[in-house]
């Protein structure tokens, strides 16, 4: 409730029992089900430190409208925590995608937020060193030495 009294949030919900507890919950899942249902989409899971998502927000918008204006917006996700679930739906996806992790990765945020960074995200070294990502290998290798575990994922094959 500060975000209301500071001005930063226009309006919230607080749920008053565990039905209205699941009923947010439904209608959050329910974003990702109709993402699923557009064309030319692509998205992120990524993380902005907190006092920086307004400006990001803002200065992503106009970077990726100057690949493609017609750019349609979907971000949801838990934004109080820095956390963006960051939906496009451009058939520049990959390009427009490109510009928001280099954003993400210069404003000191991370590319792969709660989700990990999976097979989509060739982008690994924008929000870490290859010292950082040297040691990751070092670990799967070291946890995972057959290569059985979460195959086709980010360190398969390399």
């Amino acid at each position: 409730m500060e975000g209301l009294e500071e001005g930063v949030a226009e309006d919230a919900v607080v749920s008053q029992s565990p039905r209205e507890f699941q009923s947010l919950w439904t209608m959050r899942d329910s974003c990702a089900d109709y993402v699923r249902t557009r064309d030319h989409i692509i998205g992120g899971d990524v993380s902005v430190p907190l006092h920086r998502i307004e400006a990001f927000l803002g200065a992503s918008q106009v970077a990726v409208r100057r690949i493609d204006p017609e750019t349609e917006f979907l971000v949801f996700g838990h934004l109080g925590d820095g956390n963006l679930h960051y939906v496009i739906a451009t058939p520049k996806a990959r390009d427009a995608m490109e510009t928001v992790y280099r954003m993400v990765a210069e404003g000191g945020g991370s590319i792969a937020a709660e989700h990990g960074i999976g097979i989509d995200k060739p982008w690994l070294h924008l929000s870490r060193s290859a010292a950082e990502i040297g040691t990751m290998r070092r670990l799967k290798a070291a946890l995972d030495p057959k290569g059985i575990l979460n195959r086709g994922r980010i360190f398969d094959g390399s």
